[in-house]
């Protein structure tokens, strides 16, 4: 419970969520965006 507590109620606790949000959400943007470009990359290809 006092990690809950230290996690929503300070300071640093908030920063440390931050980061945990960027940890997931930023790969999943880059692998999304790859797939996109490999994707458009193989389209120009065969024309």
């Amino acid at each position: 419970m006092k990690l809950l507590q230290d996690l929503f109620g300070t300071d640093y606790g908030a920063m440390s969520l931050v980061v945990i949000v960027i940890a997931i959400v930023m790969p999943i943007y880059i692998g999304r965006w790859v797939r996109r470009q490999i994707a458009e990359s193989e389209k120009n290809a065969q024309k």
